[in-house]
């Protein structure tokens, strides 16, 4: 989350006072390849986003409008089809209920990790993709879950909307054609099948992992 989800405007206000869900889904198929889907689902706040969508600003926050949301997704979508090692990419927007999505397929897991990471984007956004999204090294898998960057002036506003905070979720998934095993159970759960990996906590929760953290496990 977190990966594209800054692209998604995840720390505007909308991280502040909407109740919203992040769900980060990996696919890996036998050759290490596979599929990408990052999901931001907003619908819970829509009543709520419909009178925030028609401000300028709130809090001295400015409220982006939908055209922009829009615009960087899809100046991210062209140019990640551009990236080595990316087959496709694609998005869909919900505007009635505030829900966006990207989809992007690629060779291999390091491939994905550099398109992210080299896209343009960053270079207009206060937070920088320091360390790597994702690595394999043969069958370890390694989801680094970056440091959620919340500005000092802001910190007072995370404990003021800890309760709504605390609605909203990220959730990682990975899914294998293999089997995925963890020597993490504490933070990652394994499907019965042994065939995916799941990760979730409410929004309040990574908004105290002020140093991020890893999430570890290996694919056969």
């Amino acid at each position: 989350m977190h990966s594209l989800i800054k692209i998604f405007f995840l720390l505007t206000p909308l991280f502040f006072i909407s109740c919203l869900d992040v769900v980060e889904e990996i696919e890996l198929n036998k050759t290490k390849g596979g599929k990408a889907i990052y999901t931001i689902n907003l619908s819970q706040s829509k009543i709520k986003l419909n009178t925030l969508m028609k401000l300028d600003s709130i809090d001295g926050h400015r409220i982006p409008k939908q055209y922009e949301i829009e615009r960087e997704i899809a100046a991210a979508v062209q140019e990640l089809r551009s990236k080595k090692g990316i087959t496709g990419a694609s998005y869909e927007l919900n505007k009635t209920e505030y829900i966006y999505s990207l989809e992007v397929d690629f060779l291999s897991i390091n491939e994905l990790d550099q398109a992210i990471r080299t896209l343009s984007y960053w270079k207009k956004s206060d937070w920088k993709p320091l360390e790597a999204f994702y690595i394999q090294k043969e069958r370890r898998f390694i989801k680094h879950v970056p440091q959620v960057h919340v500005k000092e002036k802001d910190l007072g506003e995370v404990e003021k909307r800890k309760e709504s905070l605390k609605l909203g979720s990220y959730t990682f998934i990975l899914r294998n054609e293999g089997e995925v095993s963890t020597d993490n159970p504490k933070d990652l759960r394994i499907s019965g099948n042994k065939k995916a990996a799941l990760f979730r906590k409410d929004l309040y929760t990574l908004a105290k992992y002020r140093n991020g953290f890893d999430l570890e496990m290996e694919v056969k």
